[in-house]
């Protein structure tokens, strides 16, 4: 299902790339990050658009590896933020790291990103999230980043 999709992604005009983008950000495989990942380099802003629709709905620990690529490398902000985002709703460790790194050095907007998401989420004290937010709270950190490491352990 996947390889006509991947196909599509390279076609010649922007909309049928953007809507092979769409579906592709359905599909539960691995395969179709990466098919995402070569897409957030599209010059195109209707298919860098549907990237970040895409990435938004990939909140499984199966996507960590490629969302955390797609928060650090990505050209553009709309698709590292949603990246990011859906970072934030997955706990597991790796992204606990990219979260915390993005509260601690990203940009004003990926930190709103990243808190907005965080507030939407259950509060989880013994969580991933919680327990690196708390070792990194003790090594020391500025105070608007140990606000906002507070606030993700609040969740809110």
């Amino acid at each position: 299902v996947l390889a006509p999709l991947e196909a599509l992604a390279l076609h010649p005009d922007a909309q049928v790339r953007a809507r092979a983008v769409d579906a592709a950000g359905t599909m539960p495989s691995k395969r179709s990050a990466q098919l995402l990942r070569r897409a957030a380099s599209d010059t195109d802003p209707n298919v860098l658009a549907a990237v970040a629709r895409a990435v938004g709905r990939k909140q499984s620990a199966v996507f960590v590896d490629p969302l955390c690529r797609l928060a650090r490398d990505a050209a553009t902000m709309e698709v590292r933020v949603a990246a990011l985002r859906a970072l934030a709703l997955i706990d597991n460790a790796e992204a606990a790291e990219a979260v915390l790194a993005a509260l601690e050095a990203g940009s004003a907007q990926e930190r709103r990103a990243v808190i907005d998401a965080l507030r939407r989420r259950r509060p989880d004290g013994n969580g991933h999230l919680a327990m690196a937010a708390r070792a990194r709270l003790a090594k020391g950190v500025s105070t608007a980043v140990a606000r906002d490491f507070e606030s993700a352990l609040r969740g809110r």
